[in-house]
C-alpha cells in the first residue's frame, strides 16, 4: 500500500521511531512518579529521567524528519504550553518569593513537563 492509498483510506503509515519515542516518554513519566533514584542512590549521577526525556525528544525529531510531519502540531495545548512557559519565565524573574536573579530549578521541571505536551 502506497502512502497516497493509506492517506486516502484515512490511515497513516506507522513509524517505529514514533513508537519508541512514546515508550521513552512513558518511561520518563514512570521515572518521575516512582523516583527510583531515591531508593537506589547509585542512580542519581545517571540522570535516568533526563536520558529518557532526551531519548524521547531525539526519536521524535528523527521520526518527524523521516515522515515529513511537523515537529509541533498547532493547537490549544501548544498555545497553552507556550503561555505557561512564558508565565514561568516571568514569575522566575519578578515573582514576590524569588530571592535572586539566578536560575530556579523549579522552572526547569516546568519546562520539561511542558515539553511533554
Amino acid at each position: 500500500m502506497s502512502d497516497g492509498e493509506a492517506m486516502a483510506e484515512g490511515k497513516r503509515r506507522h513509524d517505529p521511531l514514533s513508537t519508541w519515542a512514546f515508550r521513552c516518554l512513558l518511561w520518563y513519566v514512570c521515572i518521575m512518579f516512582m523516583a527510583p533514584q531515591n531508593r537506589f542512590p547509585v542512580l542519581w549521577p545517571l540522570h535516568i529521567a533526563d536520558l529518557s526525556f532526551g531519548g524521547a525528544m531525539l526519536l521524535h525529531v528523527l521520526s518527524c524528519l523521516r515522515t515529513h510531519q511537523p515537529m509541533i502540531r498547532p493547537g490549544g495545548a501548544t498555545g497553552l504550553g507556550i503561555a505557561v512557559m512564558g508565565w514561568a519565565a516571568v514569575a522566575n524573574t519578578i515573582g514576590p518569593f524569588q530571592s535572586g536573579w539566578v536560575w530556579n530549578t523549579e522552572i526547569e521541571i516546568i519546562y520539561k513537563n511542558i515539553g511533554l505536551l
